[in-house]
């Protein structure tokens, strides 16, 4: 059975990288096609989806759908659940975030509308006139850790990695703001929703440890903190420096 896929939000950080393992070994030999779906077709990772293979098509039997880092999230992924459940896409999964079901909808309302959408998405589940009412999946995704690791453990490793004499130390949410502010180019929607999910983390609520379930689905072991760190060395290097005012 042919298997084609969509991927929605290519052009964010967590869509790129799905629509990019897919396109990639071991994954590429299970895939027929790969369609990206991006806000901003012309940035930079839609563009090196298209050089790795993705095409856009008219239609596709499997939807992986993203919400994107925009301020508009919540109605934009709705209009493609409401659009999968109309074109009859037969095999749907959401990504959805870990957590999210501790969010406070008064202190991270951001966090919580994952929720909102895992309800509106499932409720095609056993409407037997689509499509969708067999398949719809959901996948909380979190940034697992196959050992535990404390702040300073986890310091060590980057510096060993990067070469940087690198220090842990716990901010507030108010100095996370500003780091984010000066150092990230990410949506400020997407700001907002890391902000809150530094906030769970802060408070104990999202310390995920991989499974067994991890290698049992992928066929392959979590990545090591060392190995994490030096898979995107790049990405770890300041684009520009936070600005300073002086007297």
């Amino acid at each position: 059975m042919p298997r084609n896929v969509c991927v929605t939000a290519a052009d964010g950080q967590t869509g790129h990288l799905i629509a990019e393992l897919l396109l990639t070994q071991p994954f590429s030999d299970k895939v027929d096609s790969v369609t990206a779906l991006a806000l901003d077709p012309e940035s930079p990772r839609a563009k090196a989806l298209a050089h790795l293979g993705a095409t856009v098509e008219s239609k596709c039997d499997t939807l992986c759908l993203v919400p994107p880092a925009h301020e508009d999230k919540f109605d934009i992924a709705r209009e493609l659940i409401v659009a999968a459940k109309e074109a009859d896409v037969q095999n749907t999964l959401l990504i959805s975030a870990a957590g999210c079901e501790y969010a406070d909808p008064a202190k991270q309302p951001r966090l919580r509308e994952f929720i909102d959408l895992e309800c509106l998405f499932m409720e095609s589940k056993g409407d037997m006139d689509t499509a969708v009412g067999h398949s719809p999946c959901i996948i909380r995704y979190a940034l697992l850790c196959p050992k535990l690791c404390d702040g300073d453990e986890l310091a060590t490793a980057a510096s060993q990695t990067l070469g940087i004499d690198l220090k842990y130390d716990e901010i507030s949410p108010s100095e996370a703001k500003k780091v984010l502010k000066a150092q990230s180019e990410s949506d400020a929607s997407e700001q907002e929703y890391l902000l809150e999910y530094y906030t769970l983390v802060r408070e104990g609520k999202t310390n995920y440890i991989s499974t067994n379930a991890f290698h049992d689905v992928t066929g392959a072991h979590p990545t090591e903190p060392e190995e994490f760190f030096k898979i995107y060395k790049n990405e770890f290097k300041p684009a520009k420096r936070a600005k300073h005012n002086h007297h």
